[in-house]
């Protein structure tokens, strides 16, 4: 007598009473589970600090207007810039002003063949008045000056002290063919008139 031979049913997890499991291959490659695997870290930059890029912008704004004053200088940006173009002879106005002064605007003054200006003090009431005119062409300083007058010979021409008692007065007479007379209601030192005479460029 014949037996049926079946095929033995592994039992597992039971779906009614049998589940028939798909066998897997240890051989066969394997899907990665990409959502699982790590990432590369990003590089982590410097970050710059709010105070530091402040400090950046106004060095920046310090740099840009240092530039932009040296090319207006060199273009001419001085005060006297919308005067020189009635005149015949060159103005000069001081490249650097002395210390505790400052310019007057509503004291620059055309007149006739004249150009005046003031250096008022900021602390006090010292005031120094720039006057000037061509210089003559038969100009002879030893008629304006006595024999004991200080001169002192600079760049831009020769200074005579006309200074008499408390009363500063001087006298430039620039190379380029103006000359000068600067005025002060107090005492004008020789250094500080020197050093005034000596920052008077002509404004081209």
């Amino acid at each position: 007598m014949d037996r049926d031979f079946k095929r033995p049913v592994r039992r597992h997890r039971t779906y009614g009473n049998i589940i028939t499991s798909r066998a897997v291959d240890a051989t066969a490659p394997q899907r990665a589970n990409i959502s699982k695997m790590p990432t590369a870290a990003k590089p982590k930059g410097r970050k710059i600090s709010r105070k530091k890029w402040l400090l950046i912008t106004v060095i920046s704004l310090i740099v840009l207007g240092g530039g932009i004053s040296g090319y207006m200088y060199k273009r001419g940006g001085s005060p006297l810039d919308s005067y020189v173009k009635l005149y015949d002879f060159p103005l000069y106005y001081p490249s650097k002003i002395p210390n505790g002064y400052a310019l007057v605007k509503t004291s620059l003054k055309p007149a006739n063949n004249l150009f005046i200006y003031n250096l008022k003090g900021l602390s006090s009431s010292s005031t120094i008045t720039i006057t000037q005119q061509a210089l003559p062409s038969d100009f002879d300083a030893a008629k304006l000056t006595s024999k004991d007058a200080h001169t002192t010979s600079m760049p831009s021409g020769t200074l005579y002290d006309l200074s008499i008692g408390g009363i500063s007065k001087y006298m430039l007479t620039a190379n380029e063919g103006t000359l000068i007379f600067i005025n002060a209601t107090t005492k004008l030192s020789k250094e500080s008139a020197n050093a005034l005479a000596s920052n008077l460029q002509p404004v081209k």
